[in-house]
């Protein structure tokens, strides 16, 4: 089984959740779904085309740039997603809007609803607090998923390091299922669970060349300068392998992010997916959580193993080797099958015991 479509639905419910107060329920709700399908694919579709080695045109004058674009139907596929992309977030924006006045719990301390009802606008503009939120739901729909289905796949070649994670888990909740089922989400209380989330966003670097930035001053660097406006990308791949940092950077080590000694997280060692600095990804403290708590779940509901379907390409777990878009800007591995089979039978009665129909009534994106 291949996680990863049912990981962006769970990412797109909490993040639109967050920006814009709306509830998406995929599996009652059919307008829902068609939404949740248009975001993934046209956010997925922009992030093959956005990147740094396929866009010539963005390394060349204006003018040539123009020429360029002109007999290059890529601008015209840029185009069409733009403006379904504009359609979704406007509809986002006026679902929200038009709650300001009612009295609905749901919106209510969502980004783009603080915005709306508050009176002082001269910090933020609209643009901006629309690129935010769509950097919140966007980002995610490659970070959170890949770098999951990524750490599942690890979990089913490694029984050591999913057995240990579980019992770590488990031992921060009194040895108690259910308890730790429920409490899990509120804060990040294991630090293996911890370390396996960062090393697997070490290893893994779904975004091996970060996202272009530009220098806003002159810089001198070892005698040379590097000019106002100069584009920069930041190797975020060479910097999470290097073997002078990383003992052995192409295998999963979760424990080197722990100190020897006391078993407890060790701050020092850094990784750079989420890039680094002010200019650091905006949604790194979201797209953390999100992989806790579903790692969390996941190993609490599931003993996870390796399929007896895994096909050739899969055997390896070298992000470079399984990367099926070489030419993207993120990393987008091979379907690997994991088997999932359920570990305990009293949570899972609990879940469908405590579960309620879901209301008919709920407003949807049109």
């Amino acid at each position: 089984m291949d996680v990863t479509k049912e990981s962006q639905y769970f990412h797109l419910a909490v993040a639109l959740r967050i920006t814009y107060g709306y509830k998406l329920d995929v599996t009652n709700n059919t307008a829902d779904k068609d939404l949740a399908e248009e975001m993934i694919f046209v956010e997925n579709y922009i992030t093959k085309i956005r990147s740094h080695v396929q866009n010539v045109q963005d390394y060349l004058p204006r003018f040539f740039r123009i020429i360029f674009n002109y007999f290059n139907n890529i601008s015209e596929v840029s185009l069409d997603l733009y403006q379904r992309r504009e359609k979704y977030l406007s509809n986002l924006f006026c679902f929200t809007k038009h709650r300001l006045d009612l009295d609905d719990q749901d919106i209510q301390g969502a980004m783009m609803y603080d915005y709306c009802k508050s009176t002082n606008k001269d910090d933020i503009s609209e643009r901006q607090i629309t690129s935010i939120c769509l950097t919140m739901v966007s980002a995610g729909l490659d970070n959170t998923p890949l770098n999951f289905q990524y750490a599942m796949s690890q979990f089913s070649q490694s029984p050591s390091i999913y057995k240990k994670a579980r019992q770590e888990l488990l031992d921060c909740y009194d040895n108690d299922p259910i308890k730790c089922w429920k409490e899990c989400h509120t804060s990040m209380k294991c630090d293996y669970i911890v370390a396996v989330v960062k090393e697997t966003l070490r290893l893994f670097t779904v975004l091996p060349m970060s996202l272009p930035r530009a220098t806003t001053k002159d810089i001198i660097y070892q005698d040379a300068v590097i000019p106002k406006g100069t584009t920069l990308f930041m190797n975020a791949w060479a910097g999470n392998h290097d073997p002078k940092r990383f003992l052995k950077p192409m295998e999963f080590i979760p424990e080197r992010f722990l100190d020897l000694k006391t078993n407890k997280l060790d701050n020092s060692l850094k990784h750079f997916s989420f890039g680094i600095g002010a200019r650091m990804c905006l949604g790194n403290n979201l797209a953390f959580k999100e992989l806790y708590i579903l790692i969390c779940k996941f190993i609490l509901m599931f003993k996870i193993s390796a399929s007896n379907e895994v096909v050739a390409h899969c055997s390896s777990l070298n992000p470079l080797e399984i990367n099926m878009f070489p030419f993207s800007i993120a990393i987008e591995p091979r379907p690997y099958k994991t088997r999932y089979s359920i570990q305990d039978s009293a949570l899972v009665e609990m879940l469908l015991n405590e579960s309620e129909p879901a209301s008919s009534a709920s407003a949807t994106v049109n």
